[in-house]
């Protein structure tokens, strides 16, 4: 597939001689964390996050400012290499370029919703372990710790550590799209406190969330609408997701090495599922298959060998089904490979006592 089956023709621009407050109103306005800078032809693009970190006067503050240079796509490539670029790039989006001139953008949610098809990844799987905020925590507070962790979105949490809602970059767009210097000079009447000292409860909102166990099937075609979404455990955040972190993991995944004699590896694959992932990170470094026909009846024989740094096993079953063979074969190594890890540290901890 072509980048230009999955971009999106439609780019809003912004203009170099334009201020950033210009930018942020429309920023804002379409949940857009960066716009491509245009004069005559492509300059660069602004972000939303180097925004915030601006003094000036955004009224009176060019946007040519604070424009910084990216790498192009262009409309012909292969979508698999504008994702490496992409996810290399560390932004959300990139131009897609044509003669110096844009035609086109290419975002990651984008990818998520015309060119992602992974049904095996599960939430659990590329989630982050959320940075919390307890929600009588000041706004100025949440500022730092959006900036010192590079982070875009803070769950807002009770005293309970329960989840009450969120905070994110665009959130303080919104505030910093009014003017400057009125947020700055805002004094409480009673309490005689800078605006920013206000606590952070009175601007969360309820951010979309879902459970670790949830497909990423079941929620990549809901960033378009969502920064970010929360996974919860019994009403605490666990977790949070962002499409970078769904390609990071879907784009970047090492499996075992599987070899299959008398089956298709197509669906072996789809039998295995993540285990070959799960099992890379083992140490586990080959996986062969080997099955055959016996007797008038038909069945199946198979064989299921694993082999790595520090482990050898191998499993066997006899069945009237393939696919049911290869299931079988698979728990019962899975539950071999689990009692030789056990024996492993018992025998570890024998040599470690004193």
């Amino acid at each position: 597939m072509k980048v230009q089956e999955v971009m999106n023709p439609k780019v809003l621009c912004i203009k170099e001689d334009e201020t950033i407050s210009q930018a942020v109103e429309r920023m804002v306005k379409n949940r857009y964390h960066q716009l491509p800078v245009v004069n005559e032809k492509i300059e660069g693009m602004i972000f939303l996050k180097d925004i915030i970190k601006v003094k000036s006067d955004l009224t009176k503050t060019g946007v040519k400012n604070i424009v910084r240079s990216v790498p192009y796509l262009e409309k012909n490539q292969d979508v698999e290499k504008a994702i490496k670029i992409l996810i290399e790039s560390g932004v959300r989006a990139l131009p897609v370029v044509e003669n110096e001139k844009i035609v086109g953008i290419l975002s990651e949610v984008d990818i998520l919703e015309k060119y992602f098809e992974e049904k095996s990844i599960r939430v659990k799987d590329v989630m982050n372990k959320p940075i919390v905020l307890e929600e009588n925590s000041s706004l100025r507070k949440a500022i730092r710790i959006m900036e010192k962790n590079n982070i875009s979105s803070l769950p807002i949490i009770n005293w309970e550590e329960k989840l009450v809602g969120c905070i994110n970059i665009f959130s303080f767009a919104e505030l910093i799209a009014k003017e400057r210097s009125r947020i700055q000079s805002f004094k409480s009447a009673k309490e005689k406190i800078d605006f920013f000292d206000n606590p952070v409860k009175n601007f969360i909102f309820q951010p979309k969330t879902c459970e670790k166990e949830t497909p990423i099937s079941e929620i990549k075609d809901l960033f378009r609408k969502y920064e970010e979404i929360v996974v919860v455990e019994n009403e605490r955040p666990i977790g949070i997701v962002k499409p970078r972190d769904i390609l990071s993991v879907w784009r970047t995944v090492e499996l075992t090495e599987l070899v299959c004699i008398g089956a298709k590896k197509e669906e072996v694959e789809s039998v295995l599922g993540r285990s070959l992932e799960k099992w890379k990170r083992m140490g586990i470094e080959k996986v062969v298959l080997m099955i055959e026909q016996i007797g008038v009846r038909k069945k199946f024989e198979g064989k299921m060998k694993v082999v790595g740094k520090n482990i050898n096993l191998m499993v066997s079953a006899v069945e009237y089904d393939k696919i049911f063979l290869i299931r079988n074969l698979k728990e019962m190594l899975e539950r071999k490979i689990v009692e030789e890890r056990n024996k492993s540290m018992t025998l570890r901890r024998r040599v470690e006592k004193p």
